[in-house]
């Protein structure tokens, strides 16, 4: 690619950290591989590129993207650029080439960058695909293990037993707060049995929660069905906690499953989880219902 525009640099990364960063799979500079390189999307080429689907400037590169230090230190003055496109057509990555003089394009060099990056985008969704996959293994077999010590654990007293479900279930499942509620005869209150913060390591046990309060959250609890609330602040089962529960304690996604006996349910465990938006992974929830 280098010899063909006769330029110094070609770099193909992969857009991270939400679209804020990309990181250099593979980057030739002055005819040598260059390891760990990574860059700033705001202010660069690259993301005129993303944005528009193909950048170029042959010239004077640093006087337009004046705040870009790569381009700086490399004193580039040509640019290239296409993005990496999933099969849903979303962004995935970058592939650029630099010059430092101007740089002559040939016919065709859009069509001939988009060919290459269709397959290097092809290869990281490959990436992606296997780094799932293992990762799925790997919290299932963290599920299993739980599993297990539960189920083999003999605690002393029905306290100690809920505390321990209670643990257990916040570090499998890597959320912050994991408490497990009881209904009322007349299904109007929830009353909490347990509720363990993973953070502080503490347990407390004792709120109510009324369903004229909450009544979209108590009508959900009804159908029997666990509740997977992706986004919690604007679920309509969970938006109803948003102000006075979930925006202070700075809860993001909910998870809460119904607890059985004999067939009735008679409560639910609520896993909560802090931090961006989470969504559920099927192996999750199924973890969560069998604990429950």
């Amino acid at each position: 690619m280098c010899e063909w525009l006769d330029a110094d640099c070609v770099i193909i990364s992969e857009i991270v950290e939400e679209g804020r960063r990309v990181e250099a799979l593979g980057m030739q500079l002055d005819g040598e591989s260059v390891a760990e390189f990574a860059y700033e999307l705001s202010g660069s080429p690259c993301a005129n590129a993303i944005a528009k689907g193909y950048a170029i400037y042959p010239e004077n590169l640093c006087e337009i993207f004046p705040d870009d230090k790569d381009v700086a230190d490399m004193q580039a003055e040509g640019y290239v650029g296409v993005p990496l496109k999933n099969k849903s057509g979303e962004a995935i990555g970058v592939l650029c080439v630099l010059s430092r003089h101007k740089l002559s394009v040939p016919e065709k060099t859009r069509q001939v960058l988009e060919i290459i990056a269709l397959k290097a985008a092809e290869q990281i969704e490959h990436k992606h695909r296997e780094e799932t996959t293992s990762l799925r293994m790997q919290r299932i077999a963290s599920q299993q293990a739980a599993i297990v010590q539960l189920s083999t654990s003999t605690p002393h007293t029905l306290e100690e037993s809920i505390q321990e479900i209670c643990e257990t279930s916040s570090e499998t499942l890597h959320v912050e707060r994991v408490g497990i509620w009881l209904f009322s005869e007349d299904r109007k209150e929830l009353r909490c049995l347990n509720l363990f913060n993973l953070g502080e390591a503490k347990h407390s046990f004792g709120t109510v929660l009324q369903s004229d309060d909450y009544p979209h959250y108590f009508s959900a609890l009804t159908s029997g069905r666990a509740i997977e609330a992706e986004d919690a602040r604007s679920d309509l089962r969970t938006c109803e906690f948003t102000e006075n529960y979930l925006i202070p304690l700075g809860i993001t996604s909910m998870l809460d499953v119904p607890i059985r006996m004999e067939g009735k349910m008679v409560g639910v465990v609520c896993h909560e989880y802090t931090g961006a938006i989470r969504k559920w992974a099927a192996d999750e929830l199924g973890f969560a219902c069998e604990v429950a």
